[in-house]
């Protein structure tokens, strides 16, 4: 059976918050998870975004007032569009290779120990951050004098 590192489990407390599409799938790690000693709590130092279904987690991102102290995304998507999107909120860590379940644990217990994590290199994108916002945008339905607004504006911020 896989196992984090044991020397870690004297880390008090192992607090997350989780963010998921799928209450099925949350139900699952956090009990999975909770096997590890980690406890669900609200207001967590540690938020986990799981990206389940694939969208969710930019959604989720999206609406996010202030970062928490500390990010993890895990995505089972591979297009590198959408990876520099997950990006761009500044995770701690970006979990897009592997088994995203079996990983989790160990990645949370190096998070907690400010074990330093080392971001897997990404593929190329052949498109800009305003690029990939305005493809955002598109397939949300916004409007041309939308879209435009808000390119201006972000352009003009960068």
């Amino acid at each position: 059976m896989y196992q984090p590192y044991d020397e870690l489990t004297s880390i008090a407390p192992l607090t997350f918050t989780m963010q998921c599409g799928s209450n099925t799938l949350a139900l699952r790690l956090i009990r999975y998870l909770q096997t590890f000693d980690f406890v669900h709590q609200d207001n967590a130092e540690v938020f986990v975004v799981f990206d389940s279904p694939r969208g969710f987690a930019l959604t989720t991102l999206s609406t996010f007032l202030h970062r928490p102290a500390h990010l993890l995304i895990a995505t089972g998507c591979q297009r590198p569009e959408y990876l520099h999107d997950l990006l761009d909120y500044t995770p701690d860590i970006l979990i897009f290779q592997g088994d995203l379940e079996r990983d989790l644990p160990n990645t949370l217990f190096k998070l907690l120990s400010g074990t330093q994590l080392e971001q897997p290199t990404l593929p190329p994108t052949p498109l800009s951050p305003i690029e990939r916002q305005i493809f955002r945008l598109l397939v949300l339905n916004y409007s041309n004098q939308a879209i435009a607004d808000i390119t201006l504006s972000l352009s003009t911020n960068n």
